[in-house]
C-alpha cells in the first residue's frame, strides 16, 4: 500500500462498518474508519479511528507524504473531500505540498456594486474600562426620545469560540458558554466598541450597559440580534433581558428575518454583505490590508457575524491551482466501503481479526482496481507481491527476463512509517492527555511475523492474543485506549466526578441538560490516564476526552431516571416531586 502513488488523494469517513465489529462489554472500540484513495481508486490508507475528528489522522497524512518521497512518487498536489472549506487548514498543515503554487482566491460576489463607505464624520470609539463603558451607555440612555418613541441602534457582539474537532482546525466553531468578548453599538453619529471580557457576572456589568440591554425603548437592529441578546442574558444571568426576549419581540429587529419578510432575500440567515447588496445595491466591503481596531483577543476567535461578517467575502472552497481547478466534492468512493460491509457481515470480529481482514481486502482490492483503472482489463493473476519482488530480484542477479512485466518499484522492499487498520494515537495527543507513547521501530526489508517472513507463512497463528495487548501494540501506547467498560472504570469515573477538579466555573445557573458543559474533559482525561499509571495492574485503561464525555452522557441519563424516585423518597409524595422537577435550574445529583 505504501508503494502506491498519491498525487491525487480523496479522504472520507465511514461509520457503517463499525457496527459489524466486536465490542468491549457492549462498547465500540472505534467510532469510524477513515479511508484515503488515490487517483486510481486504490486504497492508499485506511484507519480505524477513536473519533471522527481529523486530528486523529494527522500522522496518517504525514506518513503518506513521507512514503511517497521514499518510493520516488510525486507529492500530493490535489485533495478531494466532502468538506473542503472546513478541512482546508488541516490538509494544508499536514500535506505541505498542497500549498505549492496555490493561491487562495478572494471572491467578492458583490464587487460589481458600489462600495458602501462609512460617513467621514462618523466617530468610532473603543472603551475597555468599567467607567468609560458606563459613561458611554449613560449618554445613550439620555438620548432616548422624551415622547416615548424608540431610539434605534445597530447592535452586534463578538464572543470566543472553540472548535469541535470535526473537520480539523478550519471547521465551523462552537461558541463557549459565557465567553463574551466585544459589544458593538452604532448610532447615527458614533460607533461604540466595548471590550467586555473582564465582566464575568451580572454584578460586574456596568449598570448603564444593563439598562441599554434591557430597555424596550432602545430598538436594537442587527443580524442574528436575538441570538446575541440571548447569549448575553445567559452569560451574565440577566433575568430582565431574558424576560424581555421571552415576552416581547419589540426590543429588537433581526435584519435577516426583516429582509426575508420584505422579499429581499430568501434565507433569513444570509450574511450582512448579502443583506447590504440586496437592499442597498451597495457592496459592504472593507480593505483587509488597512489596520482595523483590534481587541486583545481578536485572534482567539474566528469572524462571527454582524459588522465583521461583512469582511468574510471569500470562499475557502476554492483554491487557485495552476489550472484554476477548484476543490470539489469527491467522486463516488464508496466501493471499497460497500465491499468491506459485505465481507464483515455478522462476523462481530475482534480487533485483531478486523485488522487482518482489512489488510487482505485492501491488498486484493488495490491490485484488482488498480490494474483495471490503468489498463481497462480485469486482473488475472496471483496476489503474492513478495513473490513477484523476489523473482524480480533474482532475474536481475542472473541477467534474465521474467515471464511478466518488471515492476517499476519493488513494493515490498522499502520500509516506511505508514500503517493501516487500527490507527496509532498521534504523538501530540499522547502528550496532551498524559499517555505514554511507545514508538514502533522500522523494519527494513521483508517484514517478519514471529521470526518467519510474511510471504512464507502457510497459516495464521492460532495463539490467543489479549484484545488489550493487541490494541496497545497497534495504538503504540503503553496501555490500550478503550471506552469505559469495566467495573473498575465505572467506579473510577464516579470517584473522579465527585471531585471539583474538572469543573468549569460559571456565574450563571446550569440546568440538567448543560451539566456536561461545566466539565473540562481534557483535564479529566489527563487525570484519568495518570491513575492508569498509578494502578498499572488494574483493569483501567487510557481514555480520550470524547470517550469520557460520551460516558458522561449515558451516566447523566441514568441519573435523571433515578431522580424522581430519589425525590419521592426524600419528600414523600408525588405532588411535591412534580413541583420540584418543574423548576428551571434542576441539576443532576452527583451521588
Amino acid at each position: 500500500m505504501a508503494s502506491l502513488p498519491g498525487e491525487i488523494l480523496k479522504g472520507d469517513h465511514t461509520f457503517k462498518l463499525i457496527k459489524y465489529l466486536g465490542r468491549l462489554m457492549g462498547e465500540p472500540t472505534h467510532d469510524a474508519m477513515y479511508t484515503v484513495v488515490n487517483e486510481w481508486e486504490e486504497a492508499r490508507s485506511q484507519a480505524l479511528t477513536l473519533t471522527k475528528s481529523l486530528a486523529y489522522v494527522s500522522e496518517l497524512y504525514e506518513d503518506i507524504a513521507e512514503g511517497l518521497k521514499e518510493h520516488g512518487h510525486l507529492p500530493t498536489a490535489f485533495m478531494y473531500t466532502d468538506n473542503a472549506s472546513g478541512e482546508l487548514a488541516f490538509h494544508e498543515s499536514t500535506i505541505q505540498s498542497l500549498t505549492t503554487n496555490v493561491v487562495h482566491k478572494e471572491l467578492d460576489s458583490y464587487m460589481h456594486f458600489l462600495t458602501l463607505k462609512l460617513p467621514a464624520d462618523l466617530l468610532v470609539v473603543y472603551y475597555d474600562s468599567f467607567d468609560l463603558i458606563d459613561s458611554a451607555c449613560a449618554a445613550l440612555l439620555s438620548s432616548k426620545p422624551d415622547d416615548g418613541s424608540h431610539l434605534v441602534i445597530g447592535f452586534d457582539i463578538e464572543y470566543e469560540v472553540e472548535t469541535t474537532g470535526q473537520g480539523g482546525p478550519g471547521a465551523n466553531p462552537r461558541a463557549q458558554v459565557g465567553k463574551l468578548d466585544v459589544i458593538q453599538i452604532a448610532t447615527e453619529e458614533t460607533i461604540y466598541i466595548f471590550k467586555i471580557t473582564q465582566f464575568q457576572m451580572a454584578a460586574s456589568v456596568p449598570p448603564c450597559l444593563r439598562s441599554v440591554l434591557t430597555s424596550p425603548q432602545i430598538l436594537k437592529f442587527g443580524r442574528g440580534v436575538f441570538l446575541d441578546l440571548k447569549r448575553i442574558s445567559e452569560a451574565w444571568s440577566i433575568s430582565a433581558l431574558n424576560a424581555l426576549l421571552t415576552d416581547s419581540t419589540a426590543c429588537a429587529v433581526d435584519l435577516g428575518a426583516f429582509g426575508k419578510l420584505k422579499g429581499k432575500i430568501s434565507d433569513s440567515s444570509a450574511s450582512l454583505a448579502a443583506l447590504s447588496a440586496a437592499t442597498c445595491l451597495d457592496s459592504l466591503h472593507f480593505n483587509l490590508n488597512q489596520p482595523q481596531i483590534k481587541s486583545e483577543s481578536e485572534d482567539k476567535y474566528p469572524i462571527d457575524n454582524g459588522i465583521d461578517d461583512a469582511i468574510q467575502n471569500f470562499d475557502l472552497n476554492t483554491l487557485d491551482h495552476d489550472n484554476n481547478n477548484p476543490i470539489q466534492d469527491p467522486p463516488s468512493s464508496g466501493g471499497i466501503h460497500i465491499l468491506l460491509q459485505r465481507t464483515f457481515g455478522a462476523l462481530c470480529t475482534s480487533p485483531e481479526l478486523a485488522d487482518a481482514i482489512l489488510a487482505l481486502i485492501q491488498h486484493r482490492q488495490n491490485i484488482n482496481v488498480g490494474s483495471f483503472n490503468r489498463t481497462g482489463k480485469k486482473y488475472r493473476g496471483h496476489f503474492d507481491s513478495w513473490l513477484i519482488d523476489e523473482i524480480a530480484e533474482l532475474t536481475v542477479e542472473l541477467d534474465m527476463t521474467p515471464s511478466f512485466s518488471m515492476p517499476n518499484i519493488l513494493s515490498t522492499r522499502i520500509a516506511t512509517k505508514e500503517s493501516s487498520g487500527i490507527n496509532k494515537v498521534p504523538k501530540a495527543m499522547t502528550i496532551s492527555y498524559g499517555m505514554y507513547r511507545i514508538e514502533k521501530p522500522l523494519q527494513e526489508g521483508t517484514p517478519y511475523y514471529h521470526n518467519v517472513p510474511v510471504h512464507l507463512l502457510t497459516h495464521l497463528s492460532t495463539t490467543s492474543t489479549s484484545v488489550y495487548q493487541y490494541l496497545q501494540e497497534r495504538q503504540q501506547t503503553a496501555h490500550a485506549v478503550t471506552p469505559i467498560h469495566t467495573p473498575e472504570e465505572y467506579a473510577l469515573f464516579n470517584e473522579l466526578l465527585k471531585t471539583d477538579g474538572f469543573v468549569i466555573q460559571t456565574a450563571r445557573a446550569v440546568n440538567a441538560k448543560q451539566v456536561a458543559k461545566t466539565i473540562n474533559f481534557n483535564k479529566f482525561a489527563f487525570q484519568w490516564n495518570n491513575m492508569v499509571h498509578i494502578q498499572p495492574e488494574s483493569k483501567i485503561f487510557y481514555k480520550i476526552p470524547q470517550q469520557l464525555k460520551r460516558h458522561h452522557k449515558v451516566w447523566a441519563a441514568y441519573q435523571q431516571k433515578k431522580l424522581p424516585s430519589q425525590i419521592v423518597c426524600k419528600y414523600g409524595n408525588q405532588s411535591q416531586m412534580s413541583s420540584i422537577i418543574q423548576t428551571e435550574n434542576l441539576v443532576y445529583f452527583l451521588q
